[in-house]
Formats: C-alpha cells, sequence, structure tokens
C-alpha cells in the first residue's frame, strides 16, 4: 500500500529534465539528418524507462520515449546521427549478447522492435523485425505494456510484461514466445541476467500493509472497524464512526526479487524486504543485486488511529537495497540515496 509516484505530473518534469540533460550533453540533431517522423510522437503518454540507453561500438542507441523513436549518437562527435522510428513509447533498449541486434521495448504498442546494428549489414540501424504475441482467436494482446529485457544468451531473451506480471520467453530466431513465467507480484519492469540466473524485480512490490478493516468483531490490532459494515454494505464507500490504521499484516505477501534459473527457467527463490517501489536493478559479477528504491513509511505511524499520531512523519526515503544471494540466506542492506 503505497503511492506510485511516476504517475503523478512531477513526474513529466523528471523525465524533461533527463531531455534537457541529454541535449546539454548531445547537442541538436546534424542538419543533414532529417526527421523522420517530424512532429509524430506522444509525449503526454509518460510511458517508464527501464534501462533507455545502450552502447554498440562507437554509438549510443537512446529511447526517445516521447518521439517514438530510438536515437543513435556518434559518442565521439556526441551528435544525433540518425532517428530510427520504432512503436509507441520505446522504454528499454538492450543489446543482444553478439552486439548485432538492439532490441527495443515500445510499452504502450505492446511490442519489441528489433534493430540490425551490425556494421556490415545493408540494413544497419532498421527495424528488420517486430516481436508481438497476439491471440488467434481474439487477436488481442498476450504482450501487454514490455518494459525491461535480458538475454540468456544469443538464443533466448526474456522480456517483462508489466500489465501482465509475466515474464515472456522468447526464442531469438524465430523471434516468437515460446513460453511465460508467471510473476507473483504487481508490475515487474527491471530485470537482469546474470551467472545463469534471471533476476526480476517488479516495480510495486508492496510492503505488507493494508487499512485495518475485517469481517465481524475487531480485535483491536490487525482489524479496528468491520469493513463490510463500514465499506461494502453502504454503498461501497468508507461511512463515518469507525477508527482506520494502517497495519502490517503477516499474511499479505512481500515479495520483491524473483530468481530464475536460465537453463531451466524455474523459480529458485524469492526475496522480500528490499522495498515497496522497486525502479532500477543492477547485478554485479560477484552475484550481489543492487535495487533503486523507496521504501514506504506509511505505517510508522500507521496506528493515527487507535492512538491517534500524527501522520506528518509519513515520508517515503530512497534508497539503494543491496540483496546478496546464497545457497542458505539472503540478506540486505540499505544505503541512503
Amino acid at each position: 500500500m503505497a503511492g506510485n509516484p511516476g504517475r503523478f505530473p512531477g513526474h513529466r518534469a523528471a523525465v524533461t529534465g533527463l531531455a534537457l540533460a541529454f541535449a546539454a550533453i548531445v547537442g541538436p540533431a546534424r542538419a543533414d539528418v532529417p526527421d523522420p517522423l517530424p512532429g509524430v510522437g506522444h509525449p503526454n503518454f509518460l510511458s517508464p524507462h527501464v534501462g533507455p540507453l545502450a552502447r554498440v561500438g562507437d554509438h549510443l542507441l537512446v529511447a526517445n520515449t516521447p518521439a517514438d523513436t530510438l536515437d543513435v549518437i556518434d559518442t565521439a562527435t556526441r551528435q544525433v546521427v540518425r532517428r530510427i522510428p520504432v512503436g509507441i513509447q520505446p522504454v528499454a533498449v538492450v543489446p543482444r549478447p553478439d552486439g548485432r541486434e538492439v532490441w527495443v521495448a515500445n510499452h504502450v504498442s505492446d511490442s519489441v522492435s528489433v534493430v540490425d546494428t551490425d556494421p556490415t549489414s545493408p540494413t544497419r540501424f532498421h527495424v528488420v523485425a517486430t516481436i508481438q504475441d497476439l491471440d488467434p482467436a481474439t487477436l488481442a494482446t498476450r504482450f501487454d505494456e514490455p518494459a525491461g529485457i535480458a538475454f540468456a544468451d544469443d538464443s533466448k531473451a526474456y522480456v517483462a510484461l508489466s500489465a501482465e506480471n509475466r515474464i515472456a520467453v522468447v526464442d531469438v530466431a524465430t523471434r516468437t514466445v515460446v513460453k511465460s513465467l508467471p510473476i507473483r507480484a504487481q508490475d515487474p519492469r527491471a530485470i537482469a541476467v546474470r551467472g545463469g540466473r534471471l533476476h526480476v524485480a517488479p516495480f510495486e512490490s508492496h510492503n505488507r500493509t493494508q487499512l485495518s478493516g475485517g469481517r465481524g468483531k475487531p480485535d483491536g490490532d490487525l482489524v479496528t472497524f468491520d469493513a463490510w459494515e463500514h465499506s461494502v454494505r453502504h454503498n461501497n464507500v468508507l461511512s463515518i464512526g469507525h477508527v482506520v490504521d494502517i497495519v502490517k499484516h503477516p499474511d499479505v505477501p512481500d515479495r520483491d526479487l524473483f530468481v530464475f534459473d536460465t537453463a531451466t527457467d524455474q523459480l529458485v527463490e524469492t526475496i522480500d524486504g528490499l522495498g515497496t517501489l522497486l525502479y532500477g536493478m543492477a547485478v554485479g559479477p560477484d552475484g550481489r543485486v543492487y535495487l533503486a528504491q523507496t521504501d514506504a513509511r506509511n505505517d510508522a505511524n500507521g496506528r493515527a488511529g487507535t492512538k491517534k499520531r500524527s501522520t506528518c512523519s509519513w515520508a517515503i526515503p530512497a534508497r539503494v537495497s543491496v540483496a546478496t544471494e546464497s545457497p542458505c540466506s539472503s540478506v540486505r542492506s540499505d544505503g541512503w540515496m
């Protein structure tokens, strides 16, 4: 139970600031590089970035999310030398391990654009394939809101389907989804492969908190009011005359990091207690997983109802959590940002 700052207007200012920063570093596109889609784009959709940069050789490839393009920057001249039309709202850019392709996750058009980056290819810096997964009967997408991408190797890729709470397993050669891995948490976005392990971080991973409502007589601890009487029976809205706390309930799940074996695609470990909103992830060569996250403190003064506590200190601190994997246990440490 925590807010999602990425869905509020302030997030747009952050995206705009990032764009201005790149403009200052990179500079404008060369005059001889035409805009492939002048005046076209979706600048107000505000899809979340999940690794929007990738370096391939002497070029930096950038997801230009508002413009629906993949921009190619010459790292020597810091100039945009090409703009490649992809899908709607590209959010992730990931090279294939051999460097001959870059895959781009298009969050709104429910697809992945495959861009040729082979220097010897006549189709270099062009989209050569589009990966989707449609139900054959209804033609509805089964590839909803792709976010993070990770490669097990040159033959197998993973794509986080954030709106479906699944990871699509894609055969690289055929560009088809061969199976999916369920994620029992909300909105998986950041994924990474290291040392034969696929790591998956759901964005809204929860922190075991909920309103203190239940059925029957309140116990004064986890249940302080009858939710049926005050929320459902009375026109499905909270009525007056009851005490509401925010409590941590032991039966509410808190799943922050899922680890799969890339050889078998079997879940081998689930780690909790790493944060509430998990934004980005990196995995070091020693197996340590670094998560940029905010840890909601909505339970810090959660007894505001029964104990009349103030809610003035319900701050949400930004942290980096470090998870150390081992066969027997998982350890968390936090660094304040």
